[in-house]
């Protein structure tokens, strides 16, 4: 399982950053998609299964460009909350309807971060790792651009990580370019979430 604590140690000499998108795809999915095309960025995106067959000309882009795919649960639903059997369905019926687009996730992202046990061996059961963050936007919140991301995460020894954000808010989007920049001057190279573990060496498990 790859926690909050184990991205916030990896990538150290290369500053690695793994931009990550949760609760799409949606309405501004696609005008992010833009912005991460023109920046020549990749990011991660953990979606709801819900949603995935109301968006599909937004998921066969989003995969052409390189982006990569994880599974955010069926509902969005806080997975501790259920029982193992509820927990696996909400898990393996977003895969199925990203196998409908030849999408295989690698890593589920449990809602609001919340799991236990069982969801640990739901995933296991359809072959993902659980993948949380190490650097949260808390963009659902704030949405002024300079208060969306941590100073300290922008220091003088370089940044790196796991960002969190949600491609289904506008105003995330919109301060987005402005973002990747202020990341970039930071000395910020940009990964997809399992190039971030690949790179970074073995998962850390727990």
């Amino acid at each position: 399982m790859l926690d909050g604590l184990a991205p916030a140690q990896r990538g150290v000499s290369a500053n690695l950053c793994a931009l990550t998108f949760d609760d799409g795809p949606g309405q501004t999915t696609e005008a992010l998609l833009n912005i991460l095309r023109d920046k020549g960025i990749r990011g991660t995106f953990f979606v709801v299964g819900a949603r995935v067959h109301l968006y599909p000309d937004v998921m066969k882009r989003l995969v052409a460009e390189g982006n990569e795919v994880g599974n955010h649960t069926f509902t969005h639903t806080s997975l501790r909350q259920r029982a193992p059997v509820e927990q696996l369905s909400e898990i393996s019926r977003t895969n199925e309807e990203l196998a409908k687009l030849g999408i295989v996730p690698r890593y589920l992202r449990p809602p609001y971060g919340r799991y236990d046990n069982a969801t640990i061996d739901a995933a296991a059961a359809q072959s993902m790792t659980i993948a949380l963050w190490s650097v949260d936007s808390r963009d659902w919140r704030k949405h002024d651009l300079f208060a969306m991301l941590p100073r300290k995460s922008f220091g003088v020894r370089g940044v790196r990580g796991v960002f969190l954000f949600h491609d289904n808010h506008r105003e995330t989007v919109e301060a987005m370019p402005a973002l990747i920049d202020r990341l970039i001057e930071a000395g910020c190279t940009f990964v997809t979430m399992s190039e971030y573990v690949d790179t970074s060496g073995p998962l850390c498990l727990h």
